[in-house]
């Protein structure tokens, strides 16, 4: 009996796709409703699956792979033998290069800007230029067999938590966005405040976003989302707590929290570090500047390298005319890009780690021109003029330029060390001659004086305070650069105090940090008075004014010792109130350094038969015990600091601050 054949139709297998909150976050998922992530994170009534990806239509991922990865085994043999591929030359036609003339090819742009939907990066040289192409469509083959393979269709490593911790999946952005009349409050607190000291946005093109995202912000794309919400943290940053409860109806630990959450919730939901543009750059900018104060300075640093590095791959380095690049992106970039460069090197300073940057070699991006934002159009085929006179760009312009000169001159690292010696009366040769101090100090004082005559001559063109505060910012921010600079470079045996109370190297150096402070508190001052003291104070410095509480322990009378005590009071005053409330480790720190420092004058004083007038720093319940009469402010430090020695365990600022961990500042040691 004939049998017929049996045809047995493909089996298929019905796939359980991870859950839409697991997916979302982009973790392990264990496929099952409710799933255990969702339990543990108290969210299982939302546990539901995730939906499949649209099938992609299958293409032939190994032939096409192969033919392109020919293609480029073509290309380099091309490249590396100067031959078309078409034509390569047979080995009876080589000869000696005398006999030979070898054809010559136009080399495509070294440079070139490849932009994705959500990404741009740079092609470096002329061989990557030459391959981007194949190499773009080789990354398509792979990425669309490994979707195949993944049902779930979507990116799954979240790199993004390791920089900015994880958000909760539950968390709405739309819970976290301002009233709309808090929202245009907020965007006038930042065009005020923070926009002329900053000038990283074009604000024609982001004010018709903001309208759109008034009432609901989910209405624009996660990156414009981010830009937002660090723009309304910035603006929070620019403000007072009292002006936070006054304006907003809440404190302005809430107001930062709050938008700092929906910055983060935007950043790692676009996934920052795989889909770079324009506005992912500007919101990190401005979401590390909004650290300052509330953030490990190192970590801080750490975040400043991540945004060098996309900065790089994107090719901000590169000036966009080099590049073809329309005239406002041109623009644009240079903004943000010298902004990144001056904001690293800050960051850096305030770790403590100035010796190198992450900044690319043979970066050719052009100075911003000073321009107001109403000359730039988008559309724009044509590149603006430069104004000869003030426009909102004057601060960063001068910013920018002097950042430029000090670089320039900080370039010399040869020169650098024989300042450092000469300033502590030495010499790198250790003959340590009077003469030769002095010349190196005259040679380095000329360098900062002509530094100060060409942003002299710039201010002259671009400045005028009449037409507003940032104009009178502007014409600060030489002073601000230079004052503390030139007078510090006086020959240690020329000081005043010599051979009183300056006798070492060590008391030139505490007479340069109380100098320092002092130019740190009247620049705060100017700028506070301008509302723009949210700037000084991301250029706060914790380590050098843990030196100076250190060094007043050890010199605790003194007229330096005075000096110090009062320049103390002003910065606690005017630039960190914050470390009167000792919740941090650091300020801790610098409230132990401060107390040990005050017991050490206060003793001294009362010896000498001074009447003590005591600072605002120790708490109203410590009691005086000397029989000397004291004024005692009882203002400053609310919580009682006497149980911070089982805390810091013997933690003693004259034992931890030695001079030895500075470095050695005998000749030649210091590096």
């Amino acid at each position: 009996m004939d049998h017929a054949a049996v045809v047995t139709p493909p089996r298929t297998y019905a796939r359980t796709l991870a859950c839409q909150l697991c997916q979302l976050r982009k973790v392990k998922c264990d496929r099952k409703f409710p799933c255990a992530t969702c339990v543990r994170g108290g969210v299982a009534a939302s546990c539901v699956p995730s939906t499949p990806a649209p099938v992609r239509q299958r293409r032939r991922p190994a032939q096409d792979l192969r033919r392109r990865l020919a293609r480029c085994e073509e290309m380099l043999l091309h490249a590396a033998t100067a031959q078309t591929p078409e034509a390569p030359l047979q080995n009876d036609q080589l000869g000696s290069s005398e006999s030979r003339a070898l054809p010559r090819f136009d080399l495509r742009p070294a440079h070139v800007v490849v932009k994705d939907e959500n990404s741009t990066r740079l092609m470096d040289g002329h061989l990557w230029a030459s391959l981007f192409e194949e190499l773009r469509d080789m990354r398509d083959i792979v990425e669309t067999q490994a979707s195949e393979l993944d049902g779930d269709g979507r990116d799954a490593d979240g790199d993004a938590n390791l920089l900015l911790s994880d958000v909760d999946p539950s968390v709405d952005v739309q819970d976290l966005q301002p009233d709309p009349a808090h929202v245009f409050r907020l965007w006038q607190l930042f065009l005020d405040r923070v926009n002329p000291l900053t000038k990283i946005i074009h604000v024609p093109s982001v004010q018709p976003i903001l309208l759109d995202a008034a009432n609901d912000i989910c209405a624009v794309p996660l990156h414009y989302q981010a830009l937002l919400f660090t723009i309304y943290l910035m603006a929070i940053v620019s403000i007072s707590a009292d002006e936070s409860v006054q304006m907003f109806g809440m404190p302005k630990e809430e107001a930062l929290r709050r938008y700092t959450l929906g910055a983060k919730t935007s950043l790692i939901k676009f996934n920052f570090l795989k889909n770079e543009n324009m506005t992912i750059l500007q919101a990190l900018l401005f979401y590390l500047m909004s650290l300052s104060g509330r953030c490990d300075r190192y970590a801080s640093w750490l975040l400043s390298g991540i945004i060098v590095r996309i900065a790089h791959k994107m090719g901000y380095h590169r000036d966009g005319e080099g590049l073809g690049l329309p005239p406002f992106e041109t623009e644009m970039r240079r903004r943000i890009w010298w902004q990144i460069i001056v904001r690293d090197l800050l960051q850096g300073v305030i770790g403590g780690i100035t010796s190198q940057s992450l900044l690319p070699a043979g970066s050719d991006t052009k100075e911003p021109q000073n321009l107001n934002d109403a000359d730039l159009f988008p559309n724009s085929t044509e590149a603006p003029r430069p104004r000869e006179g003030p426009t909102e760009m004057g601060f960063c312009v001068i910013l920018y330029r002097a950042h430029k000169l000090m670089c320039a001159l900080h370039s010399d690292v040869n020169l650098l060390k024989e300042v450092e010696a000469a300033v502590l009366g030495q010499t790198l040769d250790g003959k340590n001659t009077a003469g030769e101090i002095q010349w190196t100090l005259a040679k380095f004082r000329d360098l900062a004086t002509s530094i100060d005559a060409e942003l002299h001559a710039l201010e002259s063109k671009c400045i005028d305070p009449k037409t507003g505060n940032v104009h009178v910012a502007a014409q600060g921010l030489r002073s601000m650069l230079l004052s503390s600079l030139i007078p510090s470079l006086t020959p240690i045996q020329d000081q005043p105090e010599w051979g009183v109370e300056i006798l070492t190297p060590e008391d030139n150096v505490f007479k340069m940090l109380i100098a320092g402070h002092e130019h740190t508190c009247a620049a705060y001052e100017l700028l506070s008075g301008l509302k723009f003291e949210w700037w000084m104070g991301c250029h706060f410095h914790p380590d050098t004014l843990a030196a100076l509480i250190g060094q007043l322990r050890q010199r605790p009378t003194g007229s330096l010792s005075d000096k110090g005590w009062q320049v103390i009071e002003r910065t606690f005053e005017l630039i960190r109130p914050d470390l009167k409330n000792i919740t941090t480790k650091q300020e801790r720190i610098h409230a132990q350094f401060l107390l040990k420092a005050w017991e050490a004058r206060e003793q001294a004083l009362v010896q000498a038969g001074h009447v003590v007038h005591r600072p605002p720093f120790k708490s109203p319940e410590e009691s005086v015990t000397t029989d000397t009469p004291t004024t005692v402010q009882q203002q400053g430090i609310s919580t009682p600091l006497t149980d911070l020695e089982s805390f810091f365990e013997g933690y003693d600022s004259s034992e931890t601050l030695t001079w030895s961990s500075w470095g050695d500042f005998s000749a030649g040691g210091h590096e």
